[in-house]
């Protein structure tokens, strides 16, 4: 029997590719990009339209202790040839690399399609921001938890995935996300392309052309609302249909989850607009192709747009925008009892 030969290349290391849009993010926390080689593997699979399982076992990670390295057979080479990059068409070799040590497996979360997933997109309380029990795990990892406890597969920023015996969970929020990619923070360059990013990198990048159930929680538009104030609000609630209608155009068989958006502590003025919004969403929700609605305004008084109470510490972050764990275990509460009927 002939020795297996393969090819050696050092994935996309900007990790910008061109296919994505683009877009400095800032390296860590709920701001991380996905890793390169997680997103080089994704970006593959997805162009030979690969079921949605197991396909990060055609690469295989490895290190020389200066460069990330992915290993493919010289059998499937000519098939991935097309979609490498420049700088990945440029690092091809075919011999080992000098000190490779081969990693256990490729960083990649894929739907399972034995198992509902829930795919959460959105901005900073989405991500976890301000969680005591640690960011990212406290909407949706909560939310299952209340079915049955969940494992924690990969935890880290760039793969927040959980799972049981019945759903599997990848939180893919980034701070400051908004539903029109604009600067949060006042306008601060630090946050470009929240969505598109999300979207693109992580959503986009996964097979979801398969067999398994999908579920695409989302809860945005508070930072539009907020930095975006010389929009109206109709403005707004149609970012969220564009954005919805590109979501159920790309992936048809996404049932999309909507959430209703908290007060926040800035002005009365922000807050009527946002109890704007929340009329729009519960109004149109249905109209735009949304299959779900989750009211987390109506958890609790606190989070009532017009009349709620920002100060309410056991709720609320000193910021009067995030949550704490209780806020968060709140919410919650609320996401499972649609999770439980599905």
């Amino acid at each position: 029997m002939p020795t297996e030969t393969y090819k050696y290349f050092i994935p996309e290391s900007s990790n910008l590719r061109s296919e994505y849009g683009g877009g400095a993010i800032i390296n860590g926390g709920d701001s991380a990009e996905l890793d390169a080689l997680t997103l080089t593997t994704r970006h593959i699979c997805r162009q030979l339209d690969l079921p949605s399982n197991s396909t990060h076992y055609l690469f295989q990670a490895g290190s020389d202790g200066a460069n990330n390295w992915l290993r493919v057979s010289d059998n499937l080479y000519p098939a991935i040839s097309a979609f490498l990059s420049a700088s990945e068409q440029a690092s091809v070799v075919s011999t080992q690399p000098s000190g490779f040590t081969r990693r256990s497996n490729v960083p990649i979360f894929q739907p399972k399609s034995r198992k509902k997933n829930l795919f959460i997109i959105g901005d900073s309380l989405s991500a976890g921001v301000s969680a005591a029990n640690g960011l990212s795990d406290a909407l949706g990892k909560q939310a299952l938890d209340a079915i049955e406890p969940t494992i924690q597969s990969r935890g880290e920023p760039e793969e927040r995935a959980w799972e049981n015996s019945s759903w599997a969970m990848c939180n893919l929020s980034l701070g400051a996300a908004s539903w029109g990619n604009t600067n949060a923070a006042g306008g601060s360059t630090a946050y470009p392309q929240r969505f598109d990013l999300s979207y693109n990198q992580r959503i986009r990048t996964l097979a979801l052309n398969g067999d398994a159930e999908l579920y695409v929680h989302t809860w945005l538009g508070t930072n539009d609302i907020a930095y975006d104030s010389d929009l109206s609000v109709a403005d707004i609630w149609a970012r969220t249909e564009n954005n919805i209608n590109q979501l159920k155009t790309e992936f048809p068989n996404l049932q999309i989850i909507l959430g209703t958006l908290i007060r926040r502590s800035e002005s009365n003025t922000l807050n009527t607009r946002i109890d704007a919004y929340n009329v729009l969403l519960r109004a149109n929700y249905q109209n735009i192709g949304v299959n779900h609605l989750v009211d987390y305004e109506t958890a609790h008084p606190s989070f009532n747009v017009l009349n709620g109470n920002t100060n309410d510490t056991n709720l609320y972050a000193g910021d009067g925008v995030h949550l704490t764990t209780q806020g968060y275990s709140t919410c919650a509460s609320v996401l499972n009892n649609l999770l439980v009927t599905l």
